[in-house]
C-alpha cells in the first residue's frame, strides 16, 4: 500500500497552531522492526503497529507493511509525519581527542549523546596505525576534538592533516580548541569533505559542552547517512526529516518525570543502552571531566541475541554456575543459540527463564558501568577515596524498554532484581519502575523537538498506563 501524507508543509506548520490537523504518523525504522504510531491533535495515540524492517531492499516496504497493520481508520492519509531510524546498525562515528580521559572522553560522550555508535576512539597524535584502525571501522562521521580553548593547538592541526586522507567518512565535526578549529576544518575540506565547526566539547577544565555537537551530527545524519541507508526515499514520501533513534530517546527523558534524575535502560539484541538525565555531582576537582546532564552509554558486549555470548562472559563464573544450576542448562550453548537466531522469541517457561537471567545480567552490568562509583586509590601514605561519575541514587523514575521486557512475565520484578544485584555503583536506590511496552520513547522524543505540550501528553499516557495489571488493561479496553 502507499503511505500518504497529504500536505507539503512541514510538521511545524501544524504544531505551532498555524493549521488544523487530524492525524499524524510517528515512525521508527529500527534495526529489526519498524514501529508506527498514529496520534491525534490531543497527543493521545490512536493506534500502533510494527513490521519487519526491510533495510536490505527498500525501507518503504517495511513502513507500508507497518501502516497496513494499523486499524483501517488509522491508515492515513496523514497531515504530517516524523521519523527516526537505527536501521543497518545506526549511525557509526569515530572520535579523536587529545587525551583519553579528558577531550577523548568528552568526544565519545558527545558522539554517544548524538545517537551514534562509537566504532573507533583514538587520542593523541594520530599515526598511520591509528588511521588504519579508524578506516577499518568504516565510520559515517568523525568527531575531532582536543585542546582547551586557547590551549594545545598542535594536536588539532596534526590530526586534521592526518584525517583528510580517510576514505570512509561522509562528514566531520570539529569540536576542539576554538582558536584553531576553523584552520583544522579548512585542512580537512581540502579533501572535499563536509565539515562542521562547533563549540569545543572540552573548552575549559571542569566543563563539558556537547549540545552543538549533537545538532551538527543530526544535520550531517540528515544530509548524508539517510541517503546511504536508503532513508531519503522515506523522507521524500513522508515529507519529513529523520534522526537517529537514540537521540530521540535521549530527548524523551525530560518528559518522564517532574524532578530528580531519570534513567532509561534500553535492552536490545546486540547492545544495551543506558540514558540518564541529572545526577551530575556538584563537587569535583577542577581538572576533572564532568558527565553531561543528559548522558548515554552503549555496552556493545551486552545483549539478548547477537550480544548474548558477551552477556554470559560478563556474568562471572560464580553467578554463571548459580544460574545454570537454577535453570539446568549450559548458558554458553543457550547464548550461541540466540546469537545464531536473532529473531528468536521465548515460547516455553525454560526459554523465558534463560532470557530473564540474561536480561538481569545485561541490565545490572550496563547500569553499573553507567553510574558513578567510589574508587579507592592506594597511596604509600594511605588509601584515598574518590567519587567518580553520576550519582543516580535519588533517581525518581527508571524506564525499561526493549523486547526482553516486553516478553517478560514480570518486567518490573526483572529490573528490580537487576538493581538489587549491584553492590558498589551509585545506581537508582528505589525508583519507580515503568516499562515502555509499546515503544513510545522514540515518539515522545520526536515530538519534543517540535512541541513540548504533545510530548508531555504522550509521555503521561504511554508510561502512566503501561504498568497497569492485565485486568486493568482489559477494563480500559
Amino acid at each position: 500500500m502507499t503511505v500518504r501524507v497529504q500536505s507539503r508543509d512541514h510538521a511545524d506548520a501544524y504544531l505551532d497552531g498555524q493549521k488544523p490537523w487530524q492525524r499524524a504518523l510517528l515512525l521508527d525504522v529500527g534495526s529489526t522492526f519498524t514501529k508506527a504510531m498514529v496520534i491525534g491533535p490531543s497527543g493521545y495515540p490512536v493506534a500502533r503497529s510494527e513490521a519487519p524492517t526491510t533495510i536490505e531492499d527498500d525501507v518503504m516496504a517495511g513502513v507500508a507493511m507497518a501502516v497496513a497493520r494499523l486499524p483501517e481508520q488509522a491508515r492515513g492519509p496523514y497531515d504530517w509525519a516524523l521519523a527516526s531510524s537505527s536501521a543497518a546498525g545506526g549511525l557509526r562515528m569515530a572520535s579523536v581527542g587529545l587525551t583519553a580521559p579528558l577531550s577523548g572522553r568528552a568526544g565519545d560522550l558527545a558522539a554517544l549523546g548524538a545517537g551514534a555508535k562509537v566504532v573507533a576512539s583514538e587520542h593523541g597524535m594520530l599515526d598511520e596505525a591509528a588511521l588504519e584502525r579508524i578506516e577499518a571501522t568504516t565510520p559515517h562521521l568523525v568527531l575531532l576534538s582536543g585542546g582547551l580553548d586557547g590551549g594545545n593547538a598542535d594536536a588539532l592541526r596534526h590530526n586534521a592533516s592526518m584525517l583528510q586522507s580517510l576514505r570512509a567518512p561522509w562528514g566531520y565535526v570539529i569540536a576542539g580548541n576554538a582558536e584553531v578549529a576553523q584552520e583544522a576544518a579548512d585542512t580537512i575540506r581540502n579533501g572535499k569533505r563536509d565539515v562542521r565547526v562547533v563549540d569545543n566539547v572540552f573548552p575549559r577544565p571542569g566543563e563539558i559542552s556537547i549540545t552543538a555537537t549533537r545538532e551538527a551530527v543530526r544535520d550531517l545524519f540528515l544530509r548524508h547517512i539517510t541517503k546511504a541507508k536508503g532513508l531519503d526515499g522515506l523522507m521524500a514520501a513522508l515529507r519529513t526529516e529523520c534522526e537517529p533513534t537514540p537521540l530521540a530517546v535521549s530527548r524523551s527523558l525530560a518528559y518522564l518525570a517532574d524532578d530528580g534524575p531519570v534513567v532509561v535502560v534500553d535492552l536490545g539484541g546486540a547492545t544495551t543502552d543506558v540514558h540518564s538525565l541529572g545526577g551530575v555531582r556538584t563537587e569535583r576537582r577542577a581538572a576533572e571531566l564532568p558527565e553531561p546532564e543528559t548522558m548515554r552509554t552503549v555496552e556493545g558486549d551486552l545483549g539478548m541475541r547477537w550480544g548474548a555470548p558477551g552477556t554470559i562472559d560478563a556474568m562471572g563464573e560464580v553467578a554463571r554456575s548459580r544460574v545454570e544450576a537454577a535453570v539446568q542448562c549450559d548458558l554458553s550453548r543457550e547464548a550461541e543459540r540466540r546469537h545464531d537466531d536473532p529473531a528468536f522469541l521465548p515460547v516455553s517457561d525454560f526459554d523465558r527463564a534463560v532470557d530473564r537471567s540474561l536480561a538481569e545480567v545485561a541490565v545490572a552490568v550496563a547500569l553499573e558501568r553507567h553510574a558513578g562509583k567510589v574508587v579507592v586509590r592506594h597511596r604509600p601514605w594511605g588509601d584515598r577515596y574518590q567519587v567518580t561519575g553520576k550519582d543516580l541514587r535519588p533517581c525518581r523514575v527508571l524506564v525499561s524498554t526493549g523486547g526482553a521486557f516486553r516478553h517478560a512475565d514480570d518486567p518490573v520484578a526483572l529490573t528490580t532484581a537487576a538493581l538489587a544485584s549491584i553492590e558498589e555503583a551509585q545506581v537508582p536506590s528505589s525508583p519507580t519502575i515503568r516499562v515502555d511496552h509499546d515503544y513510545s520513547l522514540y515518539a515522545i522524543g520526536l515530538l519534543a523537538r517540535h512541541t513540548s505540550g504533545l510530548a508531555h501528553v504522550l509521555a503521561e499516557h504511554a508510561l502512566g498506563a503501561v504498568n497497569r495489571t492485565t485486568e486493568e488493561k482489559k477494563a480500559a479496553v
